[in-house]
């Protein structure tokens, strides 16, 4: 698809303030242009060649997020924060089941716990980990393993922590055990990744998963 295609659906969904930058776009209104970049089945690498964020080398395996991000309107930072005020973006790659159904190929990874400044003493729902799970947009895929320049819109789900009240006691077990495992073995920092177990579209089951 052309860069110019590409720039007007962006330009068409968008407010001009945010094409600006003066504002990032809201929660509203980034499922709003990534429905219409599914519509479309929009190439990952058109959004990117707009943006700038095209893959650096072959090897560049992260290029794809930057590349949403930027897309989406996001700050690009490498910060310990949301993506966006009112929530986190993520994206992953999903496969076509036997019965033509998407499915997320693997564990969907949302940040990691870093205890060097202290932010593990907060209660869980204080802290940047709580923050970045509380709320995300994540986007699907449809990507070929080994084509660096491949994947496409195929799909996307906002999640909101208070849509499932068994979230935040699993969280809070899984956090306090992890800050258990911290202060007894003098880790330094641990990775907090949660499985999303769905066949799109119906968020059915979720599980989250902790591993040092």
């Amino acid at each position: 698809m052309s860069k110019e295609l590409t720039a007007r659906i962006r330009e068409q969904i968008y407010p001009a303030d945010v094409l600006k930058g003066d504002r990032p776009p809201t929660l509203e209104e980034r499922p709003r242009l990534v429905n219409e970049c599914v519509s479309v089945q929009l190439p990952i690498l058109s959004a990117a060649l707009v943006m700038g964020k095209s893959p650096k080398h072959s090897g560049d395996r992260n290029w794809r997020g930057r590349a949403l991000e930027a897309y989406l309107g996001g700050r690009n930072t490498s910060l310990a924060v949301r993506d966006f005020e009112d929530g986190e973006l993520k994206s992953t790659r999903v496969l076509r089941n036997k019965h033509g159904q998407w499915k997320i190929e693997q564990a969907l990874r949302i940040t990691s716990l870093i205890h060097a400044n202290g932010a593990h003493l907060k209660p869980c729902r204080e802290t940047p980990l709580y923050h970045k799970i509380s709320c995300f947009t994540c986007v699907l895929i449809d990507s070929v393993k080994g084509e660096i320049n491949s994947g496409s819109f195929v799909g996307s789900f906002v999640f909101k922590i208070g849509h499932d009240t068994g979230f935040n006691p699993a969280i809070r077990e899984d956090y306090e055990y992890y800050l258990d495992y911290v202060n007894t073995s003098g880790s330094t920092a641990c990775a907090f990744q949660c499985e999303v177990a769905i066949w799109f579209p119906l968020l059915s089951k979720n599980r989250w998963k902790s591993r040092s």
